[in-house]
């Protein structure tokens, strides 16, 4: 585990693992943490190097009263990006770090050569009434209440069927959660969604110009909120995909909305069918 201070004085905790011609820079979901990746990382630094960096507020990074918008995520990731020099990179996004990484495109058009993103938060639009009942009802859900059991559920609900090796992965959540000063994973989860929600990509999808691949679990739970929305979650993603130029989708079967763990053959395999290997420069690095 490294870390780096950045402009704002958040302090990054990361993981720099691998070596090859392009960089991979791993962006993890609400409430969660860079080791989310383990299983990709563990495959994929054969071929790339491969960067996953705990979100401010999150995992190892530094806590602080910070706005947990996606202005502030992407003003971050950007800043992190330019502090390693980052080069030949590949923005790989999870979640509401997949809608961190497509706001930081956005921003600076030219910070990365590709995008990957997994299960994205961005691509579900939400009206203006449906905004503004989330946002009321976000302090009264006990889903993100600052306790065992909120994590629990959290972690629970982004599989389609729970696996026996992600319960050591939640444990480490759970102590670090405790670690933190009281109330703040509460906080830090209801300002993110907040931000997701207010601070919407939909409509700019157009502009991002690189080859960017899209996954989603067939049996996600967490998209589309099947209250306000009953579609299926392939429908969300194909809506998403036509926004965008040079996008590909691929939807993975028996897998729900943390694919990268619960399906991480089959994402691996998809990278790197998709992203070049330069072997020689892989090697030689």
């Amino acid at each position: 585990m490294k870390q780096i201070q950045l402009y704002n004085g958040c302090k990054i905790a990361y993981t720099d693992v691998g070596q090859g011609h392009h960089t991979l820079l791993l962006v993890h979901g609400l409430g969660v943490m860079g080791s989310t990746w383990q299983k990709n990382i563990k495959t994929l630094q054969a071929n790339y190097r491969c960067i996953a960096l705990d979100l401010p507020g999150n995992g190892h990074s530094s806590t602080g009263h910070y706005p947990y918008s996606m202005d502030f995520y992407s003003d971050c990731l950007l800043d992190f990006i330019g502090r390693l020099g980052l080069q030949n990179l590949c923005l790989v996004g999870h979640s509401m770090g997949g809608q961190i990484a497509l706001t930081a495109v956005l921003k600076q058009k030219e910070c990365c050569e590709r995008l990957v993103l997994i299960s994205p938060a961005g691509f579900e639009q939400f009206s203006f009434w449906e905004r503004q009942f989330f946002n009321l009802s976000l302090g009264g859900m006990s889903f993100f209440s600052s306790n065992v059991q909120a994590i629990q559920q959290l972690v629970h609900s982004s599989f389609y069927q729970f696996p026996e090796d992600a319960l050591h992965f939640e444990d480490e959540l759970i102590q670090l959660m405790k670690a933190q000063p009281s109330g703040h994973y509460r906080n830090m989860c209801q300002r993110s969604i907040s931000a997701m929600l207010n601070e919407p990509v939909f409509e700019q999808l157009p502009e991002i110009k690189q080859q960017t691949l899209v996954i989603f679990g067939e049996n996600d739970r967490l998209i589309p909120n099947t209250l306000l929305h009953p579609v299926s979650t392939k429908n969300i993603a194909e809506q998403g995909i036509a926004q965008m130029p040079n996008a590909q989708l691929h939807i993975i079967s028996q897998a729900g909305h943390f694919v990268q763990w619960e399906k991480a053959a089959d994402l691996n395999k998809l990278i790197l069918a998709w992203l070049p290997i330069n072997k020689r420069q892989a090697t030689s690095t």
